[in-house]
Order: C-alpha cells, then sequence, then structure tokens
C-alpha cells in the first residue's frame, strides 16, 4: 500500500467518484482509490454467525483498537471480492482496510451499533465494478469470535 494510502485524510476528495450513492471516494492518483466511511458491521445477537456471545459495541470497539495496533505494526487487514473459503471462486484482491469508528445507525427502525472503515487502495478494475454496482455487499471475516478483531472484508 502507498503511502498515500495511509494519510487518508489529507487526500482531496472528489465530489463525482460517489459510490453508491452515499459513499464519498478519492482517487490516489496511482490507479487506485479509497472509499471512506464505509459501514461494514453491524451487532448481531448470539448464535447468528457462530458467535456464542451477543457481539455488540465493546466487541466492535476493541475490534477497531486492535486493527490500530496492527496498523502501527505496518498490517492492516486485506479486502477481497469473495470469501476466503469459498471453494468454487479464487478471492481476488481488491484492497486493504482501516476501521475508523464505532457508531449508532438504524437499520429497519431498530438502533445498531455498527462499525465503520475506510477501505484502502481499491484497483481501478475493482473500483470500476462497485460503482456500478456489481459488489453491492460487504461480510466481515472473524476468524475467533472471543479475540475482537475482523480479519478481513469481503466484497460481493
Amino acid at each position: 500500500m502507498s503511502e498515500a494510502a495511509i494519510a487518508e485524510p489529507s487526500k482531496s476528495i472528489r465530489q463525482d467518484l460517489q459510490v453508491g450513492g452515499k459513499y464519498t471516494a478519492v482517487d490516489n492518483g496511482d490507479g487506485t482509490f479509497d472509499i471512506l466511511d464505509v459501514c461494514v458491521f453491524a451487532e448481531i445477537p448470539a448464535g447468528v454467525k457462530r458467535n456464542a456471545d451477543p457481539v455488540g459495541r465493546e466487541w466492535q470497539e476493541a475490534a477497531v483498537l486492535k486493527n490500530k495496533a496492527r496498523e502501527a505494526e505496518g498490517h492492516l487487514p486485506p479486502v477481497h471480492i469473495y470469501h476466503t473459503d469459498e471453494t468454487t471462486v479464487k478471492p481476488v484482491y481488491a484492497g486493504k482496510m482501516r476501521l475508523k469508528t464505532v457508531r449508532q445507525i438504524v437499520y429497519e427502525g431498530k438502533k445498531l451499533w455498527a462499525t465503520f472503515a475506510s477501505i484502502l487502495g481499491v484497483p481501478a478494475d475493482v473500483f470500476a465494478k462497485i460503482r456500478k454496482g456489481f459488489l453491492p455487499y460487504r461480510s466481515v471475516e472473524i476468524h475467533n469470535w472471543d479475540k475482537p478483531e475482523i480479519d478481513s472484508l469481503a466484497l460481493m
């Protein structure tokens, strides 16, 4: 990932790069794009995703802190098209993910705690698919619910 991608806050935002009608994107000028402030995960009750306990605000905030600590060591989780455990298709590299914050959203009339991230260094061909609506879904990969961390993000 380029240094420009790490210095995200100083980038200029182009309004003509809106993604999905509400996400702001940045052209890094090197053939990659960043998509800012994307909701990637929201709280879930126990048992929904093989999680024994409910996953709420505290878990998500701990995951954001873990992501920041890993970034300080030079690592950001990958973003890929398809899940890494798919048997019929091979995941395709789609950038890196920087978790930003946890805040409340309203989904189907219910207030939920959600994690927001910036998706960094998205290759131009992947960004074009996202803009055209071919990858409308996001699904985090979490390897161990007992250790708050979002290991990667699948676009589908």
